[in-house]
């Protein structure tokens, strides 16, 4: 293979903790050809397009310094919920603030929180809690790094603050974001997409759900999208989303956990992401 070395990265859709995921699939296909092609993993629950792309930039760059050439790099990742904000948040006070709203708020489970760029776990504490939801535990920094937010994750107050700038440009209650947060979802993808093609990098981007495309081409035409929207290289996309694919056919976690299970993530790897990957020659 021209490739020598593969960087993937996304949401819990690519997790790399979880061994039978897409990232995984795609490792051990591109064994069987040249099993000396190297992978760098990026992966993480809850990370929308800012980690992402910051995530994949740092590997990229990681590269450079090892030697690997730009022309022997490919980037494949999946893109996540709009929704979704990153934050750099090192203020104690804050952090703090954060911690007391775990265990009074809504519930869940967080792969790390004030996460660095590398998925590196040195100095991540856990903190598990109870409360009307449930049982949960956090796995987070205490002195700080990217905090990732969402619609329905609103603390401290800043967060929901910001939220509530713009009116949402969608009523789904499981994936609400205002125009801002499309604004800026899109321009990370355009930012990862152009800094691979300003080096020569082979790039490739999915979405791990329909409506994360769907809403961008619904405003292509907003002021502050169109001008983003231009610069999509649509050669480089692969549809459909891999929910979008197996959740017809049942291959989800369960009814109401919308994750791929084993089976969805190679049906998906089989017929969708390693057919693309063939006609662009990635294997080759």
């Amino acid at each position: 293979m021209k490739i020598k070395h593969i960087i993937t990265s996304g949401c819990s859709f690519a997790d790399p903790l979880t061994d039978w995921t897409w990232p995984h699939l795609l490792e051990h296909y591109v064994k069987t050809i040249d099993p000396e092609v190297t992978f760098d993993h990026r992966g993480m629950g809850h990370q929308g397009q800012e980690l992402i792309q910051k995530k994949s930039t740092h590997a990229i760059m990681d590269a450079f310094e090892r030697g690997v050439k730009p022309e022997e790099i490919a980037v494949v990742v999946s893109w996540s919920g709009n929704d979704r904000k990153t934050w750099y948040i090192t203020n104690k006070d804050y952090i703090n603030e954060i911690k007391n709203h775990w265990g009074h708020s809504g519930g869940d489970d967080w792969d790390i929180q004030f996460c660095n760029l590398e998925n590196n776990k040195d100095g991540i504490d856990v903190i598990e809690y109870n409360n009307k939801h449930g049982h949960y535990f956090v796995q987070y920094n205490p002195d700080g790094g990217w905090y990732h937010s969402a619609w329905h994750h609103r603390e401290p107050k800043f967060i929901n603050d910001y939220v509530m700038l713009t009116e949402p440009v969608t009523d789904r209650d499981y994936d609400k974001h205002n125009i801002h947060s499309l604004h800026l979802s899109l321009e990370n993808m355009i930012m990862l997409q152009n800094l691979c093609k300003l080096h020569g990098i082979t790039f490739y981007q999915q979405y791990y759900m329909k409506h994360t495309y769907a809403d961008i081409d619904s405003f292509k035409d907003h002021p502050i999208i169109n001008y983003l929207y231009r610069q999509i290289d649509h050669d480089t996309r692969v549809f459909p989303a891999i929910h979008e694919y197996v959740a017809p056919m049942g291959l989800t976690l369960s009814e109401v956990d919308v994750h791929p299970n084993a089976e969805g993530h190679k049906k998906y790897f089989d017929d969708i992401l390693k057919p693309f990957l063939l006609e662009k020659n990635l294997f080759d």
